[in-house]
């Protein structure tokens, strides 16, 4: 199993196909090797999901914490292969 630690598009560069391109080849490799690609988000659940991702689960971050002073946050565990890929997303 791979498992995808960061990836981030700067500002000025989202659109532009650059994470796309990036997960395309991690999942070619993935699959060429047999090994299925896990990440955790955030907020790009539905990004990943264009490129094959599943859901996992999802757990929600700081919903007890006092010292916390933003709303609670969802972190979705996410897994992917280019062999389950969505065709016509």
């Amino acid at each position: 199993m791979f498992v995808l630690t960061g990836l981030v598009t700067a500002p000025e560069a989202q659109g532009l196909g650059h994470t796309g391109a990036l997960l395309e080849v991690l999942l070619a490799t993935a699959d060429a090797e047999g090994r299925a690609v896990r990440t955790s988000t955030t907020d790009a659940a539905g990004s990943y999901a264009r490129h094959g991702f599943e859901l996992l689960g999802e757990a929600w971050v700081a919903t007890n914490d006092p010292d916390y002073n933003r709303p609670p946050a969802p972190v979705r565990a996410i897994s992917g292969s280019l062999s389950h890929l969505k065709v016509g997303l």
